[in-house]
């Protein structure tokens, strides 16, 4: 199943989580805020990442020999009737 607006709402929690960091700029350095971000951000983003390619797997191969012939032609089979 293709993304249906995931990444958009990692881009609102990123942007609301950096806003936040952001506004103790007094007290920190540029580097250490990043530092912040990429410490708070990088668990939950590769959690996300690893889950987006395991998906894109699946999505992408094909079973081999007979049994990918088969699913092909019924893919083909349903395309045809729900275009109709």
């Amino acid at each position: 199943m293709p993304p249906q607006g995931e990444s958009t709402g990692i881009a609102i929690e990123d942007g609301v989580l950096i806003a936040r960091i952001l506004s103790r700029s007094a007290s920190r350095s540029v580097e250490q805020l990043f530092s912040d971000f990429e410490a708070l951000r990088r668990a939950d983003i590769e959690k996300h990442y690893k889950g987006a390619e395991k998906m894109s797997k699946m999505v992408t191969s094909k079973p081999p020999g007979m049994r990918g012939l088969i699913i092909d032609f019924v893919t083909m089979v349903f395309m045809f009737i729900k275009k109709r």
